[in-house]
């Protein structure tokens, strides 16, 4: 049958896995015109030297399929254990309030943009309701309610972005999170 084990050269040559480890016994009709041939057809005899000599040749087939595996490169395991390391030594000199502010920083930007949106927003609800154009086709009513709903969000969202203190998911705001933005804003 071919490709099954008992098709392949080296199991024909062989017999047996009993032959691997089991010197034959060689009997005096070994070799003689009359003595049965082994499978494959080799009338040598067995014997462990043969044994020995494949499981050497199977060594360097198996060391030279793994020299150029990049899996058992010894500097691929130096540059992972230095990266691990390095990891681990930041995680701990790295102090958590700084983690933190950084996870913090999403929250902060995200209520900083929406507090530039109420800012636009209240801006154009002001615009209509000092104008009177029509221009959104709201009435004055509607347009004062959104407005006093709009400036008291507004409102919120800079005390969330400047304070923090848990206010919109901020937990630090820029006043202490951010030393440029004091320098900025309180000089």
């Amino acid at each position: 049958r071919m490709g099954s084990v008992g098709g392949s050269p080296m199991v024909k040559r062989m017999g047996s896995v009993g032959g691997l480890i089991k010197p034959k016994q060689s009997s005096p009709t070994d070799g003689a015109p009359g003595a049965p041939v082994p499978l494959g057809g080799d009338p040598r005899p067995r014997t462990l030297d043969d044994s020995i000599s494949v499981e050497n040749s199977i060594r360097k087939v198996i060391r030279g399929q793994n020299k150029f595996s990049w899996s058992m490169n010894k500097y691929v395991y130096l540059l992972f254990l230095t990266v691990v390391l390095a990891m681990s030594i930041l995680n701990l000199q790295y102090p958590a309030q700084e983690i933190a502010m950084l996870s913090n920083m999403s929250s902060m930007l995200n209520q900083a943009e929406r507090r530039i949106f109420l800012l636009r927003l209240v801006s154009h609800l002001a615009r209509e309701l000092v104008l009177d154009d029509g221009f959104s086709r709201m009435s004055k009513q509607t347009i004062s309610s959104a407005l006093h709903y709009y400036t008291g969000e507004l409102y919120f969202a800079d005390k969330a972005v400047r304070l923090g203190e848990g206010r919109n998911n901020v937990q630090y705001g820029a006043d202490q999170a951010l030393n440029i933005h004091n320098e900025i804003m309180y000089t």
